[in-house]
């Protein structure tokens, strides 16, 4: 349900006088890393947010993963339900909800009602092709809006409301109307009467959003084939306007009365009657002549009646992505029209917000990477975020041969940076992806095959046999992909049946060498039965059918002929190292190569047990991020002996760029080592937090540092 919100114009003017509008990007916050400066910006979410509808106490969002439902006070994680919980699909095209609490939600597979937590799919589609809105009436009655047209559901079932057409918003009014946004111009309903704004009436025929201001009169956000206007209708005419050297792209309108929102990616600004306030004036660039609104008593067709589209709209018809304003001509006319001013807000958005969504006492802006921002009548923001990118330990970042970046989500879903932000990219169907790694071809992704066989151990066995582990044999069997992951789509590279002697839960992690040959981490289930444990890794390559377990029972006779016997508690592998992979353990740190796994602990020079981390240098340096500190393996010995203040930021990540300067994250912030130097940045240097979990860097020398409520980007601004 849409509805105008009243933002007090006092409280949102940041600036009242004629001066010129802040247009360019937001500036970043930015730090100075060695002898670059580097702009910082957080990174939570990787939803793509279709909607957005809010009860008294829940907020519900429409993603292309399910529909998250927040509590209206925020805070608090959201509960997400999917497919697995009962939606038709886990594209949710839009959502509405209701005055008990309940919502309606439009899937790609259908319709369905949420209450509480439960989900009942609707038998009965709505006749309008893919749903693009809902809204449900005072009275209790469900209107959809999609690209075939308006209908509603009534007690007798679904009926097509009015003519086919290309429906784009439902924006009800204060007085009960509802406005109608099409395609092809703008309806005004009232009862069963229709009140048609034709294409020939408005400045431009496309209704992207819709705001009204008072009773009969309402302003719009329209588009063209490339341009969009601020279109005013007082009740008589419409008047179309545009911001001079205004170049920003019109993502949506808020408001109601006097003032209305115009919101672009970086910016909000009001906009307000000239008499009532100061600012920069709208241009007026067409007038339409009065009085040329068609009235008609719509059309009622029941469900079964409606006979399909031959085909659909083209999802450009209903889905354009934001516009620029329209330039202001050389020879502009002089219109006699309503005047208008625009000033710059305090309205906080961060730089990358792509929808709007309305209702009686909030504002919702989804802003990319960052979920859902809801402001309140006072212009106070609360943060919806679900966190599906905010890993609890590991952050996995790859990238093809081209420099193009790709990560995965917690919920086992690839994302690839394009342009501006993190995008989910579609798996082959039945395909969880959980663990990705750069290499030789580009972007590699393991899977494990869903309802691959698990081998029950032999029921009868010797009372004095030994335990299935310690003798090397395997009870249990699961089917791993590797696949090959780039713009142009999915390709299965190899496919391997990995035997363990508990069940396979999870591959946590995966290295690519040189020569394809895949090291995927294994966690599987503990022999009590109560949680999990890893098992060393698995080792195979792109052809045959061999595979080779490294871990701590391994025996070559059941593991491989060239199994070696490690510790079990590996966290990653790095394969920088020519000839060798390093593993981080609990024991210390694991180099395997030349027929032999060497474990480097207090014995062998590394400064406590517990190492969290490897890095291998091109200079054939080993850094260790171990429990007593930062070091490195060179020249067959390890140094400890570094700056005091480095070993006080406690690094427990570690990362190389392409110049080979180490960077390391830790509890205490990040430390950049360029070769000759340190640097520790913290929260005093601009950063957003100093609990650092992780740190990864892409080709293009993007810096990716996880924190425990967020992902830090740094890029060269």
């Amino acid at each position: 349900m849409r509805a105008a919100v009243a933002l007090p114009l006092l409280l949102l003017v940041a600036a009242c006088g004629p001066r010129p509008l802040q247009t360019g990007p937001t500036v970043p916050t930015l730090v100075q890393v060695g002898g670059d400066q580097r702009a910082i910006r957080t990174l939570t979410d990787l939803d793509d947010v279709r909607d957005v509808s809010a009860s008294s106490e829940r907020v519900y969002v429409a993603t292309d993963l399910g529909i998250l439902i927040h509590p209206a006070s925020g805070g608090a994680p959201p509960v997400r339900l999917t497919a697995a919980d009962g939606l038709p699909s886990d594209d949710v095209r839009a959502v509405v909800a209701s005055p008990e609490g309940g919502a309606v939600v439009a899937t790609a597979g259908g319709l369905a009602t949420i209450e509480g937590d439960a989900v009942t799919p609707m038998a009965a589609a709505a006749p309008v092709g893919e749903v693009i809105d809902l809204y449900l009436d005072g009275e209790g009655t469900l209107w959809a809006c999609g690209v075939e047209g308006v209908a509603r559901l009534g007690a007798g079932g679904w009926e097509r409301f009015g003519e086919p057409a290309a429906c784009t918003t439902l924006v009800p009014t204060p007085e009960g109307a509802l406005w109608v946004g099409t395609a092809r111009g703008l309806w005004l309903v009232e009862g069963d009467v229709v009140r048609e704004h034709g294409q020939s009436v408005l400045p431009e025929a496309y209704v992207r959003d819709v705001v009204p201001v008072r009773p009969g009169e309402v302003m719009a956000l329209l588009s063209g084939p490339s341009t969009s206007q601020i279109g005013y209708f007082d009740g008589d005419r419409w008047y179309g306007y545009t911001i001079a050297d205004f170049e920003p792209a019109a993502v949506g309108l808020a408001g109601l009365g006097g003032a209305v929102v115009l919101i672009t990616p970086d910016r909000a600004y009001a906009i307000a009657p000239s008499e009532s306030a100061e600012g920069v004036p709208l241009t007026a660039l067409s007038r339409s002549e009065p009085r040329q609104v068609v009235s008609y008593r719509a059309r009622i067709t029941p469900a079964a009646d409606v006979r399909p589209a031959a085909s659909e709209p083209a999802a450009g018809d209903v889905r354009r992505p934001p516009s620029s304003l329209a330039e202001v001509p050389a020879t502009v006319p002089t219109i006699d029209a309503p005047g208008f001013v625009v000033s710059d807000t305090e309205v906080p958005l961060a730089g990358n917000a792509y929808l709007v969504r309305r209702q009686a006492d909030a504002l919702f802006v989804a802003e990319r990477n960052l979920g859902v921002t809801a402001f309140d009548t006072e212009g106070r923001p609360t943060a919806l975020r679900s966190q599906d990118l905010v890993h609890e330990q590991d952050l996995q970042i790859a990238s093809s041969a081209a420099g193009t970046t790709w990560t995965i989500g917690t919920h086992h879903d690839l994302a690839r940076w394009r342009g501006d932000g993190l995008f989910r990219v579609s798996a082959p169907e039945g395909v969880v992806p959980q663990a990705i790694a750069s290499g030789p071809e580009g972007v590699y992704a393991a899977a494990v095959v869903a309802g691959s066989r698990q081998v029950e151990a032999a029921e009868a066995e010797e009372p004095d046999a030994a335990p299935p582990e310690a003798s090397g044999a395997a009870t249990n069997e699961a089917t791993v992909r590797i696949y090959r992951v780039s713009d142009e789509g999915w390709t299965q590279v190899t496919e391997r049946t990995l035997r363990t002697a508990t069940r396979l839960v999870a591959t946590p992690f995966l290295g690519v060498g040189n020569d394809e040959q895949f090291w995927l981490g294994l966690r599987v289930e503990h022999e009590s039965g109560e949680g999990t444990r890893m098992r060393g890794v698995a080792v195979f390559g792109a052809t045959g059918d061999a595979v080779t377990y490294h871990h701590r029972a391994a025996d070559t006779a059941t593991d491989g002929a060239d199994a070696l016997r490690m510790p079990d508690e590996v966290t990653s592998v790095d394969l920088g190292h020519a000839g060798f992979a390093w593993l981080p353990s609990l024991s210390g740190a694991i180099r395997v190569g030349n027929s032999q796994a060497v474990v480097f602990g207090e014995a062998r020079g590394v400064r406590g047990e517990v190492v969290t981390d490897v890095a291998a240098a091109d200079n054939e340096r080993i850094w260790v991020a171990a429990a007593e500190g930062v070091g490195y393996r060179e020249g067959g010995s390890f140094e400890f002996r570094l700056p005091r203040v480095v070993q006080e930021a406690r690094p427990n990540a570690l990362a190389i760029d392409s110049r080979g300067h180490l960077w390391g994250a830790g509890p205490n912030g990040a430390v950049l080592h360029d070769g000759q130097s340190w640097q520790i940045l913290t929260i005093q240097d601009g950063l957003p937090t100093d609990e650092l979990v992780d740190v990864e860097v892409d080709p293009s020398d993007r810096v990716w540092l996880l924190a425990r409520d967020r992902v830090i980007l740094f890029t060269r601004p």
